[in-house]
């Protein structure tokens, strides 16, 4: 639903609050737009994050994953593969101008900035308690990684839909989106995969034995699941964060898919799309080449 609601969430370091406030709230206010509230302004149309990747990727879980609403940001952290660096006042001011006119015009801020699709992980932990089973479903922009928190080795049976892979054993798993293949899925092995390919990897990390050598690509056919049933306590971590609702020994089994919504992340510099952050951030290659 079009709305002039923004909603502005910083990382907390003083140089990302003083940028919020001195720059980008004043400017969407005088551009029309009324800052969220969740009772009185509940529904934004634009969601800024100010910060490094980290705040990015809160600001979604924060939100709730809203398919409707545009995500950006501005970098005021280190590499910044998530967040703009380069885009100037009036790049923002026309921007909030395009959602505004957005009813009229369904197209208008795709022609006029680069919107990347962000594909998604649902994810549903299946756990035990009191010799109750319970559910918990969960999101994930990035990546989740599993593993049991302690130097011993990670052990688990690894599934695709109901077909036994291989018993895994190592230090963790890392099950990471196309957006998260440029965060730790890259660092540990796996590949570089453009955001628009519905396509999620599992890269084994620091694998005792693993026939699936470096990692395995898994693009979205009809219903794939990768299962991963631990054989003993099971520490997870969902973009980079833990999570409370569960204990490590109550896990007894994780589901992981390609969700069906997708988020929307618009850039307001020129080096947009994955390939040129590439060759700025890591390559150092002008993007003229």
């Amino acid at each position: 639903m079009l709305t002039n609601v923004i909603r502005i969430i910083s990382n907390g370091v003083d140089t990302s609050e003083t940028v919020k406030e001195t720059i980008f709230k004043p400017l969407a206010l005088n551009a029309g737009f009324v800052e969220y509230d969740q009772f009185k302004n509940p529904n934004p149309s634009i969601i800024m994050a100010i910060g490094g990747d980290g705040c990015f990727l809160r600001s979604v879980h924060e939100t709730g994953f809203l398919s409707d609403a545009y995500y950006t940001g501005y970098n005021t952290g280190h590499v910044g593969f998530l967040q703009s660096s380069g885009f100037t006042d009036n790049n923002f001011r026309k921007l909030l101008e395009c959602i505004l006119k957005e009813y009229d015009d369904p197209y208008i801020v795709r022609n006029n900035f680069s919107v990347t699709d962000m594909y998604v992980l649902d994810i549903l932990i299946k756990a035990e308690r009191d010799n109750k089973t319970f559910f918990i479903e969960k999101k994930a922009v990035n990546d989740i990684e599993i593993s049991n928190n302690t130097r011993k080795t990670f052990k688990a049976d690894l599934y695709l839909n109901d077909e036994m892979l291989e018993e895994f054993s190592g230090d963790a798993l890392l099950v990471s989106t196309p957006t998260g293949s440029t965060a730790h899925s890259m660092n540990a092995g796996g590949a570089i995969i453009v955001e628009e390919l519905p396509i999620m990897e599992l890269v084994p990390l620091q694998a005792a034995r693993s026939s699936l050598l470096r990692n395995l690509i898994n693009p979205m056919i009809t219903s794939r699941v990768i299962r991963i049933v631990p054989s003993g306590i099971c520490y997870i971590q969902i973009d980079g964060m833990g999570i409370n609702e569960v204990k490590e020994d109550e896990i007894r089994e994780i589901r992981i898919s390609i969700a069906d919504q997708r988020i929307k992340r618009v850039s307001m510099e020129d080096s947009a799309t994955k390939i040129q952050t590439i060759k700025k951030k890591f390559l150092q290659i002008p993007d003229s080449l």
